[in-house]
């Protein structure tokens, strides 16, 4: 078998009631992740669970990824398929039926809006309040749910993220910001911003990829990681039930220390002409 030989080095950890008190802004100004444990129950409710929302919100409608396998990769060459269903029809095909249908990933998109009732739940502290929903930022809070053995392809976001465990465990595989040797989809596709390469494959290793710089991380319920502006990051879904949210916003000087993630992350909003394809996926689905 290959040795991927990922290194090791120690991603510093902060406990949430530091957090609180004096924010992530160390970190943030550095471009280095951090992990934030101990989160208790005022920011993570006992019942904010998998099971609870699908009770609650079980009609809502969600934008769902779909996949011959569990490995959510992305061709350079067409958009991810994309289908609606309600949480409850998720909840059935995707959790408790997996692979009977297809694979499936859902994607809450903006919650506070999908979801009336979430907003007070996603709500910050100031102490993140004040970085994340600044002037110029345009924040985002999205829910992630995904049965065990999901596989999201390698990429980076072309933003700034905090990532909240709320129910089961993600092992993060994330690599310090760079495009040489990342092996990305051409600049001009709906996939300029992932990488080919699938890190984590034993079969058909890349001797020219940096396996070695590859640091892995285990995200538990209750801990919270950031994830800084064009860090790459391949995730993997290892708890039975898994329920994830996290926070987008706009940096502002990164735009201009990290060139060449922001180009392509223009890139890929003039290739999709400004839309998100959930939303053109939304409006295809509105108007069979």
């Amino acid at each position: 078998m290959y040795n991927h030989n990922y290194s090791s080095p120690m991603i510093s950890s902060v406990n949430w009631s530091d957090v609180v008190r004096n924010g992530i802004d160390h970190w943030i100004s550095k471009n280095q992740p951090v992990i934030i444990e101990n989160i208790d129950h005022s920011f993570i409710p006992a019942t904010w669970t998998l099971e609870g929302i699908v009770s609650q919100f079980g009609d809502t409608k969600l934008r769902i990824l779909r996949s011959r396998s569990q490995y959510f990769k992305f061709d350079d060459k067409k958009e991810r398929e994309i289908v609606e269903l309600s949480l409850r029809e998720f909840y059935e095909k995707g959790v408790l039926n997996i692979g009977t249908d297809g694979f499936f990933y859902a994607l809450g998109r903006s919650p506070i809006d999908q979801f009336n009732g979430l907003k007070e739940l996603m709500a910050l502290p100031q102490s993140l309040a004040r970085t994340v929903d600044g002037t110029l930022r345009r924040p985002e809070r999205n829910l992630w749910i995904s049965p065990k053995g999901t596989r999201t392809a390698l990429h980076f976001d072309a933003v700034e993220n905090l990532n909240l465990q709320v129910q089961g465990s993600k092992s993060f595989l994330l690599y310090p910001p760079r495009v040489d040797d990342m092996h990305c989809y051409p600049l001009n596709s709906q996939a300029a911003y992932v990488s080919s390469i699938d890190p984590r494959d034993d079969v058909h290793p890349d001797s020219s990829f940096p396996y070695s710089s590859g640091i892995e991380v285990v995200l538990h319920a209750g801990q919270m990681i950031y994830l800084p502006y064009g860090w790459w990051h391949q995730i993997d879904t290892t708890g039975e039930l898994n329920m994830n949210a996290n926070y987008w916003w706009f940096p502002r000087l990164k735009l201009l220390t990290y060139p060449n993630q922001t180009l392509r992350g223009m890139a890929v909003l003039a290739h999709r002409k400004g839309s998100h394809p959930h939303k053109r996926a939304q409006k295809m689905a509105a108007s069979k």
